[in-house]
């Protein structure tokens, strides 16, 4: 990404006077002198070389000098016909020695932090992130997705092909980016893996805890799967509760059956049935009592089973949405194709226990009681409370009573999600972050 802006901000909060020019890379320094210096020089030149090797490929590019916010430039692929496609992708630019000092023999490394891949990730365009190699004035560039990226902890790094190379050869490969990439951004269904991802984005929540006190929910949720005579499957369960988790898990361990999990931010439409293409397919809405068209869903399913379709749903919802969640049934099923999964509660203290032990450990054990006393009703704060535990060494030090340690938890969170959600631009992030307070300060 050009450095640029965010040198200009950090600039300003220091108190020195800065602007920009009508390109967004010129700043005044100390004594009004007007600065570009060697980085900016050398992001325009990147910039200007991966510009170059498009338009002699034929195709459109468009450079974003206005929101300098991880998105360079956007390509429009032309058609055989020398028509513009109106597919887009957008591109991150990267020049300077220091972007290809690691490599492999057939790769360069390009390491991030998570807020740029989860904006990339969650972007409306499929991205491509593009290393400038300035002695050979080649652009090598790789799509960023769940398979490329691979995360290492506390950041994330990506594999660019020296072989991917910006020119001739690479237009039928990104032509096929640009094609998928509009395609899966306008559809209803994800898959689980790309579903639970948006935890990745936020270092203090995860999904790798071992599921424990829930194997009577399990086995009615599998049971539900085997009941030729059931379409439909309600799980309630208070805010943090742990209902994600336990779809989580649940899926991972079903054969035999599609998988898609609605999304929240593309509603149903005429093309939806298209997205069910496998014979046997089942459908998860989670907070279906926040999804404004679920009675369109229902209604499309309740369609596709009479047209001799195997297909299931489980709805997961909090207590207080239940009510419109069984009008919504009501119109579309008979009470005999729904079950009712027992309602999630709280752990017992022995499984709290075991889930502090395992995320404390083995350096932590000494917080295990504080933690289980503070947390024991909600499992999201236990997971949440042992990572800031660990991270925050004076709130470790001087541990607060459970209203304030709700607090704190909820605060840290907040934090770490509003950057996430701020580049991704997901509404439904604003609407897990109002629900997670309610569930942790109520």
């Amino acid at each position: 990404m050009r450095e640029a802006g965010s040198r200009i901000r950090r600039a300003h909060q220091d108190g020195q006077p800065c602007t920009r020019t009508l390109q967004g890379r010129s700043r005044l320094g100390r004594g009004n002198q007007l600065i570009f210096d060697d980085s900016e020089a050398k992001g325009r030149i990147g910039i200007h070389s991966v510009e170059l090797a498009v338009s002699k490929m034929g195709w459109i590019v468009r450079d974003q000098p206005v929101s300098d916010t991880g998105i360079d430039a956007h390509l429009e692929p032309v058609d055989e016909n020398h028509k513009a496609t109106g597919r887009l992708i957008g591109c991150q630019v990267k020049s300077g020695p220091s972007y290809l000092e690691e490599e492999t023999s057939c790769s360069y490394i390009y390491r991030g932090d998570m807020e740029h891949l989860a904006y990339w990730r969650g972007h409306s365009l499929p991205v491509i992130v593009v290393l400038y190699d300035e002695k050979t004035g080649q652009c090598h560039w790789q799509i960023v997705n769940d398979k490329t990226a691979i995360i290492t902890g506390k950041g994330w790094k990506l594999e660019i092909p020296k072989s991917n190379v910006l020119g001739i050869e690479a237009k039928p490969r990104l032509r096929l980016i640009a094609d998928t990439g509009w395609l899966e951004s306008a559809q209803t269904l994800t898959t689980p893996e790309k579903f639970f991802r948006r935890v990745e984005t936020n270092l203090l929540f995860g999904y790798e805890q071992r599921l424990r006190g829930r194997q009577a929910s399990l086995a009615e949720m599998h049971a539900f799967l085997e009941n030729d005579d059931a379409t439909i499957a309600v799980l309630t369960g208070r805010g943090g509760v742990g209902k994600s988790k336990l779809i989580r898990h649940w899926v991972s361990e079903i054969s035999g059956w599609t998988v898609f999990l609605k999304r929240k931010t593309v509603q149903v439409s005429s093309t939806t049935e298209q997205e069910f293409g496998a014979s046997r397919c089942l459908i998860v809405v989670d907070d279906a009592h926040r999804q404004p068209d679920i009675d369109t869903l229902l209604q499309l399913v309740r369609d596709l089973k009479g047209a001799g379709k195997t297909i299931k749903v489980l709805l997961s919802c909090r207590p207080i949405g239940l009510q419109r969640i069984d009008a919504s049934l009501s119109r579309s099923f008979d009470p005999s194709a729904v079950v009712r999964v027992k309602e999630l509660k709280k752990l017992n203290e022995t499984d709290v226990r075991a889930l502090a032990e395992e995320t404390l450990a083995p350096r932590h054990l000494q917080l295990v009681p504080y933690l289980v006393g503070v947390s024991k009703d909600t499992p999201l704060v236990t997971v949440i409370g042992v990572r800031l535990l660990k991270r925050d060494a004076v709130l470790a030090k001087d541990l607060p009573g459970v209203d304030d340690f709700r607090r704190a938890v909820f605060a840290k969170f907040l934090e770490d999600f509003e950057a996430v959600a701020q580049r991704t631009r997901e509404t439904c992030g604003h609407c897990y972050i109002s629900s997670l307070h309610f569930s942790l300060c109520s």
